[in-house]
């Protein structure tokens, strides 16, 4: 489309300045298309200027009632003594053939109905649960089962019981940070597989459920979500966990490996200090609201519900009677369900909307907090119009945020890539090491492959250990204290904790501020989800320097006598820094993002677990074991034709929507997962070879932690010099796949450069201590937020 004629269609007096930007190039001697950085900033302001709203929810619990009095049949309990300590009398468990993953499709159904939302219109699904049903993600698996045809990127967010709320605030940035329009936010959790059925302080507490909300975009005077604000306290993360139980890796004397485990990490029960959470919570919950209403310029008297996570009434009505808030204006279902982790916000919510408590135009104050441990709140107002679904008197009073709200001032940013590190273990295993537990050799692996080695957690080593080294580098290399961090995204598929490893990063990292810190699950591709997630966080939610880290120790969850799989993964962590700027400055410049859950099959990890013991409708006993992860499973020739199919097409894509061209990339760096797709995919694009990036041979696999690994090795052995143009994409378990175009800032002061409009193929750094690297043709804004389909 001309640029004149998007001035003079879209944007107001856009024909005086089209007559300016038509002067202006007749005067430089300089095309329109070399203008066009001009359009596309004013396009991105505009843009990101937008809001969201909640237009539909839904919920979906499993169908076996457990009561009090069940309890008491198995443990030394009663109904007394649970319901004056909790305020619980029942709690849902899945029980028999049901899955939570059913239970998250018919709550998504139910809430895309209520919008009127059809599942071909959703483009992005956010899975909030630390309980999924494979060990790479839940996510593909739900989009798989509501038909989403158009293949919408689906991940998990992991964070425990403030999942729900951090997925809603995840949601708002995504639409204003990144041009999406519908987003659904799912909280599901199936407590009760990780609870000691034997210990009745804990497995009193937890049911099983599921809720979903569909997020939708909106014009800026329609927004409805006004503010949010998220910590994270790692140091008390021992209040609440629930650690992996492994195996040591077996080595010899001459430093060979002489064996692996034989038998899966499984998570322990979940471990709780009630005392110490009731106290975090009773401090914690009341100073976050305070905090989202001040962001907001608004009162809690302007609030109509207050909504919290649903883990004990007395911790609901201390938190009330402590904000002096009124009881009949706080949402509770906790007696009938329990503590339903990420569910709990969204299955009250829903329940409260269909009952018709809360009607259309309502605020309501929502506030999880739990494992990490973890706050986080968020203001919210309903704003579903779908009046067959409401009892009557729908309508409510209508709250509009002040213009202090931090959502509504955030425009126009852009971020850039600052630091990068990584981490490895000390243990190497080649080729030739696994010739001596198995049947293969170093020419058969290698030939097929492209590995020769690769690195093993091994002793006393963890992965939050590799995760903290690769951190601290890239901070060190952005020159960034860790107290300067305000978001850690930690993108694994295999935390040492069911409830995400963020929380052990921020604290072994020492961030003093208590950033908030929590997982995002998404296998091989997770860190190019993590990657694009910061800079929509960053441009649609005001955050500064987020960290964001990959890292995997996969070799934990594959079956060391399967050569047609153990040979390839290994163990590794690595960090970017991703830092605000001003857009002139913006350095990643185009995203593609996909899901399609039916190729889920073909590479997964799922849970194995026992059934429910039930009998005459009570409930005569649970699993004493805890569910355990299967192998992964991969189905190699189908991964390879997936791969070399879509990895091609979606760079394309990136590049499409960037106004680049191939030729404006300096280095081709994909997920390390074989050189043969890595070859493939290269010779597909035609893209020279000594410019695509690989250390495969060395580490192998490892999963999320490969592109940041693959990419701290090139910085640091200068071959990717500041100021060059990296494309980069990931695919993996899902099936996902995700691209990504960026510039890497290394250091902290540069040599300025200045532009020459009139020579296309100058690379351009622009302002003192800034750079970017550019042609006079390629955008420097955010133009994934014009065009992202």
């Amino acid at each position: 489309m001309d640029l004149y004629f998007i001035l003079i269609m879209y944007f107001p007096k856009g024909f005086v300045v089209a007559a300016l930007l038509k002067g202006l190039g007749l005067l430089l001697d300089i095309h329109v298309h070399d203008l066009q950085i001009l359009s596309l900033c004013m396009l991105e302001t505009r843009f990101i200027s937008k809001g969201c709203k909640l237009v539909g929810c839904g919920s979906a619990l499993p169908n076996l009632q457990v009561s009090n009095d069940d309890l008491a049949k198995i443990i030394d309990t009663s109904d007394e003594w649970i319901f004056s300590r909790t305020g619980i009398h029942n709690r849902r468990i899945l029980s028999g053939k049901e899955s939570m993953t059913s239970l998250a499709v018919e709550a998504s159904k139910k809430a895309l109905q209520m919008a009127e939302v059809e599942p071909d219109d959703v483009d992005l699904i956010l899975f909030c649960s630390s309980t999924a049903e494979d060990l790479l993600g839940g996510a593909p698996m739900v989009q798989e089962k509501l038909r989403c045809k158009g293949n919408p990127p689906a991940f998990d967010i992991r964070a425990a019981c403030s999942g729900f709320v951090l997925g809603l605030v995840s949601a708002s940035c995504y639409i204003q940070g990144g041009g999406f329009k519908n987003v659904l936010v799912i909280g599901a959790d199936c407590m009760s597989r990780y609870v000691d059925w034997t210990d009745k302080r804990t497995c009193c507490l937890f049911g099983d459920g599921a809720g979903a909300v569909l997020v939708q975009v909106c014009d800026s005077e329609e927004n409805g979500l006004f503010s949010f604000d998220l910590h994270t306290d790692g140091n008390c993360n021992r209040h609440l966990n629930s650690g992996i139980n492994h195996n040591e890796t077996n080595l010899g004397n001459n430093g060979s490996v002489m064996g692996f485990p034989t038998t899966h990490p499984s998570f322990s029960h979940i471990q709780m200090n009630g005392q110490e959470v009731f106290r975090f919570a009773v401090k914690a919950v009341p100073q976050t609201v305070e905090a989202s209403l001040a962001k907001a310029g608004l009162k809690l008297s302007d609030m109509d519900w207050l909504l919290m996570h649903q883990a004990n009434q007395r911790i609901i009505e201390s938190i009330a009677a402590k904000l002096e808030f009124p009881k009949d204006k706080v949402i509770s279902n906790l007696e009938n369900y329990g503590n339903t982790g990420g569910a709990s916000i969204p299955l009250a919510l829903d329940e409260a909307v269909r009952s018709g408590r809360v009607k259309r135009g309502q605020t309501i104050m929502t506030v999880g907090y739990g494992a990490g441990l973890t706050s986080a709140s968020t203001i919210m107002r309903w704003d579903a119009n779908r009046p067959r679904f409401y009892s009557l008197n729908i309508f409510s009073k209508r709250i509009t945020c002040s213009n202090t709200s931090r959502t509504s001032r955030l425009i126009s940013k852009g971020c850039k890539l600052v630091g990068c590190g990584s981490g490895l273990p000390n243990l190497q295993v080649s080729n030739e090491d696994l010739s001596k537990v198995m049947d293969t050799s170093d020419e058969w692996i290698s030939s097929r492959t492209g590995i020769r080695n690769r690195r093993i957690l091994s002793g006393n080593e963890s992965l939050t250990d590799l995760a903290v080294e690769a951190a601290r580098k890239a901070l060190q290399m952005a020159e960034v204290e860790p107290d300067d961090v305000d978001l850690i995204l930690f993108c694994s598929s295999t935390p040492e904790d069911l409830f995400g490893g963020a929380p052990m990063v921020q604290k072994t990292l020492g961030c003093k501020r208590n950033p908030p810190a929590f997982d995002i699950r998404a296998a091989c591709s997770g860190f190019l989800l993590g990657l694009i997630s910061a800079s929509c966080y960053i441009r649609g939610g005001g955050f500064k320097n987020v960290l964001v880290i990959g890292a995997d120790s996969v070799s934990r969850y594959v079956d060391w006598t399967d050569k047609g799989t153990c040979v390839l993964f290994g163990d590794g962590a690595g960090a970017i820094l991703v830092q605000a700027c001003d857009s002139e400055e913006d350095g990643v410049f185009g995203f593609d993002l996909h899901t399609d859950g039916s190729g889920n099959r073909h590479l997964e990890a799922g849970i194995k677990q026992n059934e429910t013991d039930l009998g005459n409708g009570s409930v005569l006993g649970f699993p004493t074991t805890q569910p355990s992860i299967s192998y992964i499973q991969m189905n190699g020739p189908e991964v390879f034709r997936f791969a070399g199919k879509v990895v091609p097409q979606t760079i394309k894509d990136s590049l499409a929507k960037a106004g680049l061209k191939l030729l404006d990339i300096d280095w081709l760096l994909i997920h390390q997962a074989n050189q043969r797709i890595i070859d493939r995919v290269s010779a597909a694009l035609d893209f020279p070879k000594d410019k695509v990036i690989s250390n495969l041979e060395n580490y192998g696999n490892t999963s999320a932690a490969s592109i940041p690994l693959a990419l701290d090795e090139a910085v640091r052995s200068g071959r990717v010099k500041q100021g060059q143009t990296i494309m980069t994409a990931g695919f993996g378990a899902g099936l996902t796949w995700a691209s990504a175009i960026n510039v890497l800032v290394i250091g902290a002061d540069y040599i300025s450069r200045y532009v020459d409009w009139t020579d296309k193929g100058t690379r351009v750094l622009f302002g003192s201590g800034n750079w970017l690297h550019r042609t006079a043709t390629i955008t420097t804004t955010t133009t994934t937020t014009l065009n992202r389909y």
